[in-house]
């Protein structure tokens, strides 16, 4: 029996809007590359140890082993914990020691923004 079966009024929690309201919606991890502008995208959260091998691994790809600059935009990103911010300052470092730039892009006020500018990372603003 479903919520509302049980009491009238009260949405079922397994729809969309009640999950919604009831808690933040969990995006997996996604990167795509755009050699062009060589830009890595970042959208949702890093979760769990293995999102956060698979962000790492992104930037390193996009980057040809952190030897060429690359900007990482996490201006869509849901969640970014304090271990994923290492895992930029660790690519930075990285990046510099090979005379190439990871550049950190995020939108104003947003989870990202707030976190990396917090922990004095360098970070552009996006709108």
């Amino acid at each position: 029996m479903t919520d509302s079966e049980n009491r009238p009024g009260v949405p079922d929690a397994s729809t969309p809007d009640a999950r919604a309201r009831g808690r933040r919606q969990e995006r997996p991890l996604v990167t795509e590359y755009d050699e062009r502008s060589a830009t890595l995208s970042v959208t949702g959260g890093v979760f769990d140890d293995i999102e956060l091998e698979d962000l790492q691994a992104a930037v390193v790809d996009s980057s040809d082993g952190l030897t060429r600059t690359v900007t990482v935009d996490l201006s869509d990103t849901d969640f970014f914990p304090s271990r994923a911010v290492g895992a930029m300052v660790a690519a930075m470092r990285r990046a510099s020691a090979n005379d190439a730039t990871l550049r950190i892009v995020a939108s104003a006020g947003s989870l990202a923004h707030r976190v990396l500018s917090v922990s004095g990372l360098p970070v552009v603003t996006r709108g």
